[in-house]
């Protein structure tokens, strides 16, 4: 078993990288995300040849308290070479309110712990446009909203000239709140283009 197979999250477990891929706006407003200590918490963290298994060393739970990404830095950056070296597991430990958190991480752990962090504000951001709109009172809305729950967050805006935006980031415009008539006209815009690019064109001749 190579690095990337030994280090890679299963792609149909919650929070590897295709579950995010695949996350919707409807799901995002529902989800309990983990809790992650800010950055700095961590105040140790050393490879280990122990290959550890176990929920607790492999997978991450909605309820689980997990270190920043940014602590774990010099692990990530380093754990290619770790491996090659026959060293399977990080044992880190990190403080949160007072309390001290110790676990032994199989490497996949790891990954699952970088991937929640990158994502966060990405999900934090989906639900708080779904709650923004659902407190909306626009009947004309409800088509949009609903197409809006179905679509993954980190899809992109479509028809712009630019195709790199992901819907995600109309999130930014909730800062605004003179902006709601433009968010409203920004997402039924969006809908018009998501299905006129879903929808089959019909010969003009």
């Amino acid at each position: 078993m190579n690095f990337d197979e030994y280090s890679s999250p299963l792609p149909h477990l919650p929070f590897s990288n295709d579950y995010f891929s695949k996350l919707v706006f409807g799901q995002a407003a529902e989800i309990q995300y983990p809790t992650i200590a800010p950055p700095g918490s961590v105040t140790s963290q050393n490879f280990l040849t122990e290959e550890t298994h176990g929920a607790v060393a492999t997978l991450v739970s909605p309820l689980d308290i997990i270190p920043s990404i940014d602590d774990l830095l010099a692990t990530t950056s380093a754990m290619e070479d770790a491996y090659a070296q026959g060293l399977r597991s990080v044992f880190v430990e990190f403080r949160l309110g007072g309390d001290t958190y110790s676990h032994c991480y199989h490497f996949t752990k790891i990954r699952f712990i970088g991937f929640i962090c990158n994502h966060k504000k990405h999900v934090e951001s989906a639900h708080d446009l779904i709650l923004h709109f659902s407190l909306l009172q626009f009947s004309d809305i409800a088509l949009a909203v609903a197409e809006l729950k179905a679509t993954p967050i980190l899809s992109t805006i479509r028809g712009l000239l630019t195709n790199d935006v992901p819907l995600w980031r109309l999130a930014t415009l909730l800062d605004e709140r003179w902006m709601d008539e433009d968010v409203f006209n920004a997402l039924v815009e969006l809908i018009h283009y998501l299905l006129g690019y879903h929808q089959p064109r019909t010969p003009t001749h």
